[in-house]
C-alpha cells in the first residue's frame, strides 16, 4: 500500500493550487495549503511465461482488467496453454480474463500447462489418414495405430526416425515426429486349371493359390458372381490371410445342358 501525491489546493493571498511539486508560494497574508494524496494498492501478477497482464500499482476503488493469452508458442514443438488464475491462494478459476476491483493488495497467479507437439508425416503424401497429430500435455500417453487405407498398408512406423511397432503407446515427454510409410497392397490369385467345360449334373474343381502383395495381412474373402442358372460355387475355405490355398467347386444341376 502507498500514497501518491496528486496536487495542492490553497486558499488565501499568495497560495497555490495545482500539481507542481515542489512549488513555491509568496506569503502575502494568512494562507492554507493542503496536499492531496491518493491511495494505491500493489497487485502482484505471477506467471511462469509471458502472455499475462503485468502487475503494478493501481488506484484504490478503481477496476482493472487482467487477462492472459490462450497459449504461448515457444518453438521447437513446445507451447504453454493458459488454464486459469487464482487470487490470493484461492482455487483456480478456469477463465482467461478477470475484472478486479482494487480494494487491497492482491496476488494473482496464472496457471499454465506445458504441451508438446506430435507431428505426423505420411508417405505417400496424397493419402488421407486418421492419426493422432496435435498438442498433448507433458507425460500424456498417445496410442499410435496406423490402419490400411484405400488399399495401402502401413509398412513402417517411425518415431523420431526410430522404428516402433504399430499400435504403440507414445509418451509425450518431448516433441515427437511420427512418420508412417505406406505401400500399395493387395493379392494375386493363381487358378489351376485355367478353364474347364462343365455340363449338366457335373462337378468341376479348381485349386486356387492366394499370394500377398507388399505384406498384406488382412483377411481376403472369396466369392463368385454372374453364375448361369443352375450352377453353384463353393470355396473351401472361403476366406484367409494370404498366403493360403483354397478349393473351388462348381456344381451344375440337371437344368444345365452345356
Amino acid at each position: 500500500t502507498r500514497y501518491v501525491f496528486t496536487s495542492w489546493t490553497g486558499s488565501g493571498p499568495g497560495s497555490y493550487s495545482g500539481q507542481e511539486n515542489p512549488t513555491a508560494v509568496t506569503v502575502e497574508g494568512p494562507i492554507v495549503q493542503t496536499a492531496l494524496w491518493k491511495k494505491q494498492f500493489f497487485i502482484v501478477v505471477e506467471s511462469p511465461v509471458s502472455g499475462a497482464t503485468k502487475g503494478g500499482w493501481y488506484d484504490a476503488g478503481t477496476n482493472v482488467n487482467l487477462n492472459a493469452t490462450s497459449f504461448i508458442t515457444l518453438g521447437n514443438g513446445t507451447r504453454f496453454v493458459a488454464l486459469g488464475y487464482s487470487i490470493d491462494g484461492q482455487p483456480t478459476v478456469k477463465e482467461l480474463a478477470l475484472k478486479l476491483q482494487i480494494e487491497n493488495p492482491r496476488i494473482i497467479k496464472w496457471q499454465w500447462a506445458r504441451q508438446y507437439l506430435l507431428d505426423v508425416k505420411v508417405l505417400p503424401g496424397n493419402l488421407t489418414v486418421s492419426l493422432p497429430a496435435g498438442w498433448y500435455n507433458v507425460g500424456e500417453s498417445v496410442l499410435v495405430s496406423a490402419s490400411i487405407v484405400n488399399g495401402y498398408l502401413p509398412q513402417s512406423v517411425l518415431l523420431d526416425g526410430r522404428t516402433i511397432p504399430n499400435n504403440s503407446i507414445v509418451s509425450m515427454n518431448t516433441p515427437h515426429l511420427l512418420t508412417v510409410l505406406y505401400n500399395k497392397t493387395g493379392f494375386t490369385m493363381k487358378v489351376e486349371p485355367s478353364s474347364r467345360i462343365i455340363s449338366y449334373d457335373r462337378i468341376a474343381n479348381y485349386s486356387i493359390t492366394i499370394e500377398p502383395i507388399n505384406g498384406l495381412d488382412r483377411f481376403v474373402t472369396l466369392n463368385v458372381s454372374g453364375l448361369p442358372k443352375g450352377v453353384t460355387a463353393l470355396f473351401d475355405p472361403a476366406a484367409g490371410i494370404p498366403p493360403f490355398k483354397t478349393q473351388l467347386r462348381f456344381t451344375a444341376s440337371d437344368v444345365v445342358r452345356t
